[in-house]
C-alpha cells in the first residue's frame, strides 16, 4: 500500500512477532512500528484506515481486540477474516484459527465495539475456499508462481469471478 499511496503522510503497524515487525521496518523504511498484543494493548495513536487482515480468527478474545482495533481507528477499519467451517476442525487448528465466524457474528462484535458497518461482503465460498485452497494444498501451489502470460492472466481473470460468484458485493 504504502507504494500505491506514497502520498500518505502517516504510516504505522502492529504485530505480535518481534521478527514481523522487524521485516517491516526494513522494507518500509519509514513508519512507526510496534509489537503489541492487540488483545491486551493499543497504539497512542489513531489512523484514518486501520487494516487488520487474517487476524482476527486467531485471538482467542476477538472483543477485546475488536475494542482495540475501535480505539486506534479515526474514520475506517477493514477487516479481513474467514467465516463459516471452511477449514476442516484439525486443520483450523494447524493454522492457529480459534474460531471461524458464523454468519453475523463479525457483524454483532464490531457494531457493539461502537462501529458503523458500511460495507459488509461475503466472498470465496464454496469455489476459491475451499475447493481452490484445497486444490492449491494437494498440487503445492504449482501453477501460482512463475510468467503470468495472457493465457494465465485469462484463467486468473475466470478464476476470479467464479470466486465472486456469491459475493455480496455490489456489481
Amino acid at each position: 500500500m504504502v507504494r500505491l499511496y506514497p502520498h500518505v503522510s502517516e504510516i504505522g503497524g502492529i504485530d505480535f512477532s518481534p521478527i514481523s515487525v522487524e521485516v517491516t521496518k526494513k522494507r518500509l523504511g519509514r513508519g512507526h512500528f510496534e509489537v503489541i498484543d492487540l488483545q491486551s494493548q493499543t497504539l497512542d495513536r489513531k489512523y484514518d484506515l486501520v487494516l487488520n487482515v487474517d487476524v482476527l480468527e486467531h485471538i482467542p478474545d476477538d472483543r477485546a481486540a475488536i475494542a482495540n482495533l475501535r480505539r486506534m481507528c479515526n474514520k475506517y477499519v477493514l477487516i479481513s477474516s474467514v467465516q463459516g467451517k471452511q477449514l476442516p476442525e484439525w486443520e483450523a487448528k494447524v493454522v492457529g484459527h480459534v474460531r471461524n465466524y458464523q454468519r453475523g457474528e463479525l457483524q454483532a462484535k464490531m457494531v457493539e465495539a461502537g462501529f458503523e458497518i458500511v460495507r459488509f461482503i461475503e466472498w470465496g465460498f464454496p469455489f476459491y475456499s475451499p475447493l481452490y485452497r484445497r486444490f492449491l494444498t494437494l498440487t503445492g501451489g504449482q501453477g501460482t508462481d512463475g510468467r503470468y502470460g495472457p493465457g494465465r492472466k485469462l484463467l486468473a481473470f475466470l478464476l476470479y469471478q467464479l470466486f465472486t460468484l456469491n459475493s455480496t458485493a455490489p456489481r
